[in-house]
């Protein structure tokens, strides 16, 4: 498992570009008469087909409760000890990635899946959408 430090900023990279996402979709300055039916169409299509693991997998609910209710002893006593002289329990550095792991895997991939054939249909040009694809899944 990698540290939690690697993953904070992992999840701070992720939560931004989240945010930037969601920036950029609500402040459309072309407006949306520009959209083309027929590409967001393929989009919900694209999203259809790849809304599996192939995109990253969801958040697992089942995984994270199993996990924090583990009476293994690892879970129970052994504290982590981090970079700045601090130190964890196991149980609270899980509970730390999981609500890490809710925000990003959680709601941000849910609204990108969702709103992602809304920003697909602007694309201007045929290769700027094939492009934007391949980015987006």
């Amino acid at each position: 498992s990698s540290k939690l430090t690697s993953t904070f900023f992992l999840f701070a990279v992720q939560f931004t570009l989240g945010l930037f996402y969601m920036y950029s979709l609500n402040n459309n300055k072309g407006g949306w008469e520009n959209s083309s039916g027929f590409r967001w169409l393929i989009s919900v299509l694209l999203v259809g087909v790849k809304s599996g693991e192939e995109i990253g997998k969801g958040f697992d609910f089942k995984f994270w409760i199993q996990l924090l209710r583990s009476k293994n002893s690892k879970m129970q006593h052994n504290p982590r000890f981090l970079g700045c002289g601090c130190s964890l329990s196991c149980r609270t550095e899980a509970t730390i990635r999981m609500v890490m792991s809710i925000i990003v895997n959680g709601f941000m991939r849910r609204i990108i899946l969702c709103t992602a054939p809304i920003l697909l249909s602007l694309s201007d040009d045929p290769l700027d959408f094939v492009k934007d694809c391949l980015a987006v899944f």
